[in-house]
């Protein structure tokens, strides 16, 4: 089942329409630049016979809300929609251009270090933290990286105390369920 969907500001006016099916509407996307509405009760669906329709009323609502884009109105919309790739199927040689693309990226896809570069890796990041120099800038660059927050020292305690297994809070529940 197909719909288009507005994504809302605080004040109720659209900020993004699209169309979807599924769960798309209440999910971001990595490529997005916008993206949804901190709570799903900001997203209003409405379901369409058909994909054609949704897409026709997709590129009715842009028109009629306007693009800020393009100073035409509000919505952040980068296209007039009716757009989507919805349903492509790719060639086989597109999906392999693509493969070969991917290869060696930031991440390193489909690169695979040989003996040698992994020792030399290896004995490299082994001198840097042996200096106690960049060992204190490592400490201070990541502290209080936990969650956000030092713990006292009786609040770990009390993290101690209550997931140790042995404790006699955990040994009296173990004892009652068996």
């Amino acid at each position: 089942m197909f719909y288009t969907y507005f994504w809302l500001r605080e004040n109720g006016t659209p900020y993004y329409v699209g169309k979807g099916r599924g769960k798309r509407a209440y999910h971001n996307d990595m490529y997005r630049s916008v993206k949804k509405p901190k709570y799903d009760a900001r997203i209003l669906v409405h379901y369409w016979g058909s994909e054609e329709e949704a897409f026709s009323m997709e590129k009715f609502w842009i028109l009629l809300f306007g693009r800020l884009d393009i100073g035409t109105g509000i919505l952040r919309n980068r296209t007039d929609g009716g757009d989507g790739p919805s349903g492509i199927v790719r060639s086989p040689e597109y999906l392999e251009k693509q493969r070969k693309r991917m290869l060696g990226t930031s991440i390193h896809l489909g690169i695979f270090h040989t003996k040698e570069t992994k020792s030399t890796l290896s004995s490299k990041q082994k001198a840097l933290w042996a200096d106690p120099a960049y060992r204190e800038h490592m400490r201070q660059a990541h502290k209080g990286q936990g969650k956000g927050r030092t713990l006292s020292e009786h609040t770990k305690e009390l993290c101690r105390k209550n997931h140790n297994p042995k404790s006699d809070k955990n040994l009296e529940y173990y004892n009652a369920v068996e």
